[in-house]
């Protein structure tokens, strides 16, 4: 179907090749047929020949979920191109959200929180997201805004347009533990744990970051049981010290010694494995650098357990996940509106203001 609609676009514009919608929509084609360059390529010609708010839209996005190709295999993504688009169609103050959204998207993986507040706050203004909510939620949470960030997670998760993610509701658990909210955040966590469970890759299981509802409430006792079951040698070492702290805190000082070492001792038999490989795919620099790696974590473990013996509790470090999503207008594969769809649409629901 997909291959059908492609060969029709390419020859209608062949009879007509300046016409930008034709273009736009044979980009929008070849993006979800698969075949990124000639969509890219197609995407730029239509925001050159006429650079409306759907066609720069979606170049941004091209820019900055794809980049553009350096050679035959590799790509390299143009963030800054992305923001300077959006920023120009941000100042026609556009009828949908998906500008705002994708701007504010960027600036909260940036770490530029009030600037992607504001911005995220006119997404939701226009339309409440799982990704405007959960990615606004995040900015009050690194402005240690913790029950707003609560609530916008939680409304978040509530929005969830049938996304088979935890992530919102995670994040909402950890700051309800944060500001003390003792009860819901037990309850939560029980729940999470019971839903978590039922995923089968381990790389979407959370029991490693639910369980940190209980640290940051010092239930070690069940931190402990939850992170027991954990493979940790599949982990960072830095995830490692709370965990070791709750050993430590339940008077299980011989596991405790035990974990510091198991983990030392594999961390130097890597390094010894490193220094004798002579794969030709190691070259001298990647290999110096890793074995550095190896020698500061070695060094990070032997500094935290001297903390934890002196009773120092180290901070349980979470970040919440960015919610990302599809921005582009007219998309097949998801089945956008176009923008002039948008534009004309009247809306007249009401909205509540965060």
């Amino acid at each position: 179907m997909l291959e059908k609609l492609v060969n029709e676009l390419e020859q209608k514009i062949k009879l007509d090749p300046e016409n930008a919608n034709l273009i736009s929509e044979y980009a929008l084609a070849l993006l979800a047929f698969g075949d990124f360059r000639e969509a890219l390529n197609h995407f730029e010609k239509a925001a050159k020949i006429k650079p409306n708010i759907q066609n720069l839209q979606n170049l941004a996005y091209f820019y900055h979920y794809e980049g553009v190709p350096l050679d035959r295999d590799s790509w390299q993504f143009k963030e800054k191109e992305a923001i300077d688009i959006l920023e120009e169609i941000i100042k026609q103050e556009p009828a949908s959200f998906f500008p705002y959204n994708l701007l504010g998207e960027i600036y909260t993986s940036n770490g530029h929180y009030h600037r992607a507040m504001g911005l995220l706050k006119k997404a939701y203004l226009i339309q409440p997201t799982l990704e405007n909510l959960n990615n606004l939620g995040i900015c009050f949470y690194h402005k240690s805004m913790l029950k707003e960030a609560a609530e916008c997670f939680r409304t978040a998760f509530l929005t969830n347009n049938h996304q088979q993610t935890l992530n919102p509701i995670l994040s909402c658990g950890i700051c309800m533990a944060k500001i003390g909210m003792r009860e819901e955040a037990l309850l939560l966590a029980e729940n999470l744990l019971t839903e978590s469970a039922k995923f089968d890759n381990w790389m979407e299981k959370l029991e490693d970051q639910i369980a940190g509802m209980y640290y940051l409430l010092n239930d070690f006792d069940k931190f402990v049981e939850i992170y027991s079951e954990l493979d940790l040698f599949r982990y960072e070492v830095h995830c490692l010290p709370p965990y070791l702290y709750s050993l430590w805190k339940l008077g299980q000082f011989e596991k405790t010694e035990e974990c510091f070492e198991e983990h030392i001792n594999k961390l130097e038999i890597d390094m010894q494995d490193i220094v004798r490989d002579d794969d030709p795919d190691w070259d001298v620099v990647s290999k110096e650098e890793r074995i550095e790696e190896i020698k500061a974590d070695i060094q990070f473990l032997k500094t935290t357990k001297e903390n934890i013996f002196e009773g120092k509790k180290p901070e349980f470090v979470f970040e919440p996940e960015i919610a990302r999503g599809c921005y582009v207008f007219g998309c097949k594969v998801h089945n956008h509106p176009y923008y002039i769809e948008l534009e004309e649409k009247k809306n007249g629901e009401d909205t509540i203001q965060i």
